[in-house]
């Protein structure tokens, strides 16, 4: 009896999960989602899985964990779909479409948004058009700053109408700390002289001003300008499309949405300047300058460029941890490329 018991049991529970090779090979196949034909792109990223289908695009999250988010159950997974529906509202109300889950029957088979239990959660949205992606139209022979305005506009009164969130110093600089503190720690395992050079000259600077002149930092605290952002504004979450949309934003940590206007926009200058337009980045920030009739100190602004590239840095070469031997060369290239970026504004740091 008591075999028979422990056989049920294992079987209520595989019909409570699902793997991940099992859900990838489910939402890769066209049928999944009623089509006839055709093809279902899947990609991979450090947190989650993408698949992208003609008109739609479904992304379930990994279960894992790191010292900035917790996707470890179901729950937690099934929570944060849904914050990421909520937030993403905020600038691309017509791209998020709803969370739906996979569900698994009692023939155990896999059904989206069907009968049985959930084994996971996905986020359903509409599909863009990849040529109108920032980061694709930026590189165009005949793209121009005027292509970008509706998307800016879009930001300025979103970050116009964002209340303001009052932080205790403290509580500021330490949350700046602590991300440098991780930057550093990842950067110490970086093998190879020119790399561990480059990125200490990224990070020295930083860690300098966070250190010694903190006053540097609390600006946007004395003008009030600390809102809910996005917190992940990169040129390949913005789509110019009319009217534009905004999508990705970081869903997992409001802490790290906790950001100055002006920070958020230096990031974005940052990868603009990666994509060889560091122009255009100028400009976005001189154009919202304006509108804001409010401009932060040069060194404000150069100490968000190296932290913003210090970070990205560190993103890259947390990916090496996922990458079979010999295939970590672009990781370090990647944060090579953000050190480089950041170069000028670290060297102004140092004055």
């Amino acid at each position: 009896m008591a075999e028979d018991g422990d056989a049920a049991d294992r079987t209520e529970a595989e019909l409570r999960s699902a793997s991940t090779s099992e859900l990838v090979a489910y939402l890769s196949q066209p049928s999944t989602y009623g089509l006839e034909s055709g093809v279902v792109e899947a990609k991979e990223t450090h947190m989650s899985w993408v698949f992208l289908t003609p008109r739609r695009v479904y992304k379930f999250k990994k279960s894992v964990t790191a010292s900035f988010l917790d996707y470890a159950t179901l729950a937690r997974r099934e929570h944060f779909c849904r914050e990421e529906l909520r937030l993403n509202k905020r600038l691309a109300a017509s791209v998020y479409v709803r969370v739906v889950p996979v569900t698994r029957r009692t023939d155990g088979a896999l059904s989206l948004n069907g009968e049985g239990i959930p084994v996971e959660w996905l986020v359903e949205m509409r599909r863009l058009p990849p040529a109108l992606m920032l980061d694709r139209a930026i590189v165009g022979a005949d793209f121009s700053f005027i292509d970008i305005e509706p998307a800016l506009d879009l930001l300025f009164e979103f970050f116009s109408k964002a209340p303001p969130v009052d932080m205790d110093e403290d509580r500021y600089l330490s949350i700046l700390a602590a991300q440098q503190q991780e930057n550093r720690e990842i950067f110490a395992r970086c093998r190879g002289e020119q790399s561990a050079a480059e990125l200490a000259l990224l990070a020295d600077p930083v860690t300098r001003v966070i250190d010694s002149k903190p006053q540097w930092l609390l600006e946007p605290l004395e003008s009030r300008r600390i809102i809910e952002g996005h917190g992940d504004l990169r040129p390949e979450h913005i789509c110019l499309t009319r009217p534009p949309a905004i999508i990705d934003c970081l869903e997992f940590s409001r802490e790290l949405r906790l950001v100055d206007p002006f920070d958020e926009l230096s990031y974005l200058a940052l990868e603009c300047r990666l994509l060889g337009a560091a122009k255009i980045g100028t400009d976005l920030i001189a154009h919202y300058a304006k509108r804001a009739a409010s401009r932060p100190s040069q060194r404000l602004l150069d100490f968000y460029a190296a932290y913003r590239a210090a970070v990205r840095a560190r993103l890259a070469l947390g990916h090496i941890a996922d990458e079979r031997r010999g295939q970590t060369g672009r990781w370090v290239a990647k944060a090579r490329a953000y050190a480089k970026a950041a170069a000028p504004a670290a060297i102004r740091l140092q004055a």
